[in-house]
């Protein structure tokens, strides 16, 4: 998984996700 998409999510949702 990209680092990008993973802290895309972090920011817009939120969801915490840690590749």
């Amino acid at each position: 998984m990209a680092n990008g998409i993973v802290k895309w999510f972090s920011e817009k949702k939120g969801f915490g996700f840690i590749a």
